[in-house]
């Protein structure tokens, strides 16, 4: 009965799996064997045809593999060479960490630029303040009763402020500070569209003290900081008012169309800090670019160490 279920099996095993697909380059015989590992008698088919000598091996082998070795059994060619797997874990590995460290860096770079440039537009709001309040305490009350005679831009709060900025500026020309107002004496200070919005939001909401964000122009990204321009002081009246109350020195700079009709409490413009963000930007990928090229350097060795041992351990 074992002949015929042997014979059978065998012939199956030989025609349906071709020598590719087995796992050991061996005959049904010797894999009978295997099989049959730990028995004390084997079917005389599969005895008769084992290599001389085998027949101890076969009663004593622990396991398969091992049965496999004794028996000479060597394993086919694996499909991928053990140096081949390792290269690809290890590429695996290091796209892995590039992708994740590389957002995770990133990130870390770019929330610092972000704190920088918001640190920036906060020191430069209060310098420009600080020109309004020095305008307003120091220059104005001693310039003022020269009025009738001939207007002095210079006593202006926001005219002080914006010509102190503009000397900054030609050091610095990607920085940008502007009283924008939407109806304007000066027409210097006529609001734009990005400005206009800017405002608009203040308007909406006057509980609102400061509002920030970004900007993009000529597609290179800023950080801008706003507070609103409220009129708090009659003394702004006095100017903005009317036309006729206006006085006749300032009416014959700037003329009698923009800048009036304004009221107390009246949100009419912005003080706008404009920051370049796109500069902390850049060098934020340069810094990035020398990581990803450290790091990618130092996988270029291990992986050539690798390579160079691998041999050794696969012989």
């Amino acid at each position: 009965m074992h002949g015929v279920i042997f014979n059978l099996a065998s012939r199956s095993y030989d025609a349906l799996i071709p020598k590719k697909y087995r796992l050991f380059d061996i005959s049904f015989t010797a894999l009978a064997a295997i099989i049959w590992c730990g028995k004390k008698r084997l079917p005389k088919q599969v005895a008769r045809k084992l290599p001389a000598g085998s027949l101890y091996a076969v009663r004593r082998s622990p396991g398969t593999f091992e049965l496999a070795q004794q028996l000479h059994l060597r394993p086919k060619k694996e499909l991928m060479s053990i140096r081949l797997r390792i290269n690809l874990v290890l590429f695996a590995v290091f796209f892995a960490i590039a992708a994740a460290g590389g957002w995770y860096v990133n990130h870390i770079f770019m929330k610092q630029s972000n704190e920088h440039v918001v640190k920036q537009a906060a020191i430069l709001m209060e310098s420009a303040l600080a020109v309004r309040s020095y305008t307003v305490d120091l220059i104005k009350p001693n310039l003022d009763p020269l009025l009738d005679e001939k207007f002095l831009p210079q006593t202006v709060p926001a005219f002080a402020a914006t010509e102190t900025f503009e000397r900054f500026r030609k050091k610095f020309p990607n920085f940008k500070y502007k009283e924008a107002v939407l109806d304007p004496t000066n027409p210097r200070d006529l609001a734009d569209e990005q400005e206009r919005a800017i405002i608009g939001r203040f308007i909406e909401n006057p509980a609102l003290k400061d509002i920030s964000g970004e900007l993009f122009r000529n597609q290179s990204r800023f950080y801008y900081a706003a507070r609103p321009i409220q009129i708090k002081s009659p003394a702004c009246i006095v100017c903005h008012d009317t036309p006729e109350r206006a006085p006749a020195t300032m009416r014959q700079i700037y003329g009698d169309k923009g800048g009036f009709g304004w009221k107390l409490d009246q949100v009419v413009g912005a003080q706008i800090i404009v920051v370049p963000a796109f500069e902390q930007d850049a060098a934020a990928k340069e810094m990035l670019k020398i990581i990803a090229m450290l790091f990618a350097a130092t996988f270029a060795v291990l992986l050539v160490v690798i390579n160079l041992v691998l041999p050794r351990q696969d012989h």
